[in-house]
């Protein structure tokens, strides 16, 4: 029966402590008994003075003796642990139950026998009291919300209780030792360790192939639930599963939970679950620092030492030998019967596809866990290429539930962190790395087998990729250069590290430089959107790239080749969506600039001088929105993609990066200051009007086929560059608001000047998408 809350506040847990010493000193005095035993009576039957039958019989006797004392007292200390850790964990249950009711009594509320709050009127200021007396359902509603507080503490209470009841309880095999039934010297002294061997037991049975009953099912769901933080219970339990036993066990879990109704997914759902987060707290590493106390960067030299030292330490002991199993039993053949589907035709299933379908199903993952498995993946693969082929897709299968290609699955779970993305696929990291040029340039992709028929014989045909093939590496590939997680809003306070810089001028030399991998039906084409997303992250390194000016940027600089960003930008823009987020980005940060040029003109400048001011802030942006225009052209004649009016539906991407940009304000995304600092609010007109001023260009930018080409050239920019002459105008008319008219003028007709040719120059003049090394 669960204990209440009234016994939880009233029971004093002293005497768990006063038990706790006298079973350790038990245990002690078994270890002197032991000790005076085998010194002189274990010692004198052993010795050659006595021979016989009846010497004979007592030696055996005596050796079950000898290991009985051995067992009392590694019983009797275990039980003086567990009862400490008893007493250590219930008390700090117990002061949290306390902590809350007193919390509630001091707002006014009366905490009754069973828990439930009540508000107490007569205790409360007469103002409190009255408005509680006035609104009955806010009174109700603070009373659910502290009663709810207390239950979920005392039903804390109540699962660490039952668990460790559950480890006091425990009989572990000792191997025979002693008498029947005797004293157990198998008994450890960590609830978490000994749970874990009933655990062990039920994974091992599900692995086995056998079914748990109702009751085995709610126990090990327990189990699991209540102990997946600890580590001792996850290490001993790995251990005892070893590798290969752990990999069992996670298909036929893997089976289990995608098979019959609802409820039995989600128990078996939620049995994987439990297991991954044991693999993860397992498999934790320490935060390493300096001297300082300062985080060492994962990936840097700092990191590397400090963790070869742990890893060679006794507290390295268990990762570094899961390690190594790991990459032993990766690349083995499991039976598919127990991975896969009942309806699905007999396939095998290697050891790091079933583990990083295993681990998707938890979180929380060491960032060194995860970087080991995406090496040791490649180094598998490229021992033994097509090791992950399988002869069916997944995608789009129980959500694609199989990691059927384990490097973008570990590149998926990478994502979720994107300090860890930037780290793995930042090529300066670890003293210079490969890794991304690995992942673009020689990894095969196809995972898929496929066949055909030939002379009434189904032979072997080419591989092909599946239908999510990249997702994994997409989204590590975007919160590795962004710094968030795919999807996740930027904040102003953000700023690109070192890291995501590196991942993001990588992600430029290595598809700028072939830009055919994005193009249609290229490699990489359905990367495009996330590319897209991700340069409109860099607004100002882009534009810093078009004349080398140096405008201030976001953190660390990128620091781009002009030609490769010109192929890149070209290739990338093909896609509606990634048009229309870098078009935005780049019309947002343009008028950012052109905002702040303005504003920063003392009183009385010259006109020229401000037209240059205006000349200067929009050519960059003007350049790069003619490469747009001329990526867009490609796709609708090129390409031949979709239809103009399909194209610039799809392009309102855009929009959200408009809003996105200016409601960071002029002082982040569209304007970071040396010192990182953000305006308190944008300027009005860039809230106001932007949004609509950068669609309605974007919507407008057509480029019309050329009937009479005089080039090589299919098509001319001429719609789309007046559309941005009009733009420009109206961005100079809103920032030069404070200057003299005949000023204004002049500004208006010197940035539409600047802007047409630089959009030109864009656009097609510069074919040769220039020779400019990268800044560093």
């Amino acid at each position: 029966m669960s204990v209440g809350y009234e016994t939880i506040v009233n029971t004093d847990l002293g005497v768990l402590k006063t038990a706790a010493q006298a079973w350790t000193d038990m245990g002690d005095r078994y270890a002197t008994l032991h000790g005076q035993y085998r010194d002189h009576v274990k010692a004198a039957v052993d010795s050659d003075s006595w021979q016989g039958l009846a010497a004979g019989s007592y030696r055996s006797q005596a050796r079950v003796t000898l290991q009985e004392f051995a067992g009392a007292r590694d019983e009797a200390r275990a039980v003086g642990k567990l009862l400490d850790e008893a007493y250590r964990t219930l008390h700090q249950h117990k002061r949290h139950v306390e902590r809350l009711r007193d919390q509630a009594e001091g707002v006014g509320m009366t905490v009754s026998a069973t828990g439930h709050c009540t508000v107490d009127l007569a205790s409360l200021d007469e103002d409190k009291a009255e408005a509680y007396a006035r609104d009955h359902l806010a009174r109700e509603e603070a009373e659910r919300a502290w009663t709810g507080r207390i239950a979920r503490a005392v039903k804390d209470t109540q699962d660490a209780d039952h668990n460790l009841r559950l480890a006091l309880k425990a009989s572990p095999s000792d191997g025979d030792r002693g008498l029947p039934d005797g004293f157990n010297s198998a008994l450890k002294g960590d609830a978490g360790a000994v749970n874990a061997g009933r655990a062990t037991e039920l994974y091992r049975k599900l692995a086995g192939g056998e079914n748990l009953s109702a009751g085995e099912l709610r126990e090990l769901a327990f189990l699991a639930r209540e102990n997946g933080e600890d580590r001792e219970y996850a290490r001993t339990m790995l251990n005892s599963l070893g590798p290969a036993g752990t990999i069992e066990a996670a298909n036929r879990l893997a089976l289990l939970s995608h098979q019959g109704d609802a409820a039995r997914r989600a128990v078996y759902g939620d049995l994987e679950g439990g297991l991954a987060t044991s693999l993860a707290t397992a498999t934790r590493v320490p935060v390493f620092r300096d001297a300082a106390g300062k985080k060492l960067a994962l990936g840097s030299e700092p990191y590397a030492d400090r963790f070869r030292d742990w890893l060679h330490g006794r507290d390295g002991a268990f990762y570094r030998s899961w390690r190594e199993g790991m990459r032993r039993v990766g690349v083995r053949a499991f039976d598919a019967d127990a991975a896969n589907e009942t309806t699905d035709p007999q396939r095998e299933v290697r050891g790091y596809q079933s583990l990083v379908t295993l681990m998707r199903r938890g979180d929380d993952y060491a960032p060194q866990l995860l970087f080991d498995l995406g090496d040791g993946i490649r180094a598998a693969e490229e021992k033994e290429p097509d090791l992950w082929d399988q002869e069916r897709r997944y995608a789009g299968r129980h959500g694609g539930w199989s990691a059927n290609d384990p490097m973008d699955g570990v590149l998926g779970l990478m994502s979720e962190d994107p300090p860890t993305a930037a780290a793995y696929l930042d090529p300066r990291s670890g003293g210079g790395n490969d890794r991304l040029d690995y992942l673009v340039n020689d990894r095969d992709w196809h995972v898929i087998d496929t066949s055909r028929f030939l002379d009434g014989a189904e032979v072997r045909d080419h591989d092909v990729a599946d239908a999510d093939t990249h997702s994994g590496f997409e989204a590590a590939l975007e919160a590795g250069a962004t710094g968030r997680a795919p999807g996740a809003e930027p904040e102003p306070s953000a700023h690109h590290s070192a890291s995501n810089a590196g991942v993001m001028r990588e992600a430029v030399r290595l598809f700028g430089s072939e830009p055919s991998l994005l193009q249609k039906d290229g490699d990489f084409q359905d990367l495009r959107p996330a590319l897209g997303r991700m340069t409109a992250d860099y607004p100002a390194d882009v534009q810093r790239t078009m004349y080398r000016d140096d405008f201030p940027v976001a953190g660390a600089r990128a620091g781009f080749s002009a030609g490769e960003l010109h192929g890149f930008l070209g290739a990338v823009a093909r896609d509606p969506h990634a048009y229309g987020a870098i078009a935005a980005s780049q019309h947002a940060y343009t008028a950012g600039r052109l905002d702040s040029a303005l504003g920063a003109l003392p009183p009385g400048t010259d006109k020229s001088d401000a037209a240059l001011e205006g000349q200067h802030a929009v050519r960059s942006g003007a350049k790069v929105l003619g490469i747009l225009s001329e990526a867009k052209a490609d796709a609708l004649y090129e390409d031949k993609v979709v239809e103009v009016r399909e194209f610039n539906e799809r392009a309102d991407e855009g929009s959200k990066w408009v809003n996105r940009l200016v409601g960071l304000g002029t002082g982040t995304a569209l304007e970071p200051t040396a010192g990182g600092s953000a305006a308190a609010t944008p300027v009005g007109w860039l809230q106001e009007d932007l949004n609509e001023l950068v669609m309605e260009h974007i919507k407008k930018d057509l480029p019309k086929e050329g009937q009479e080409a005089q080039s090589a050239a299919k098509y001319s920019y001429v719609s789309g560059s007046d559309q941005l002459l009009i733009a420009v105008r109206k961005l100079a008319h809103h920032a030069g608001g404070n200057l003299p008219p005949e000023h204004l003028g002049a500004l208006k007709d010197a940035v539409a000047g600047q802007a047409g040719s630089s959009y030109a120059e864009g656009a097609g003049g510069e074919r040769a998408h220039g020779s400019v090394e990268p800044e560093i």
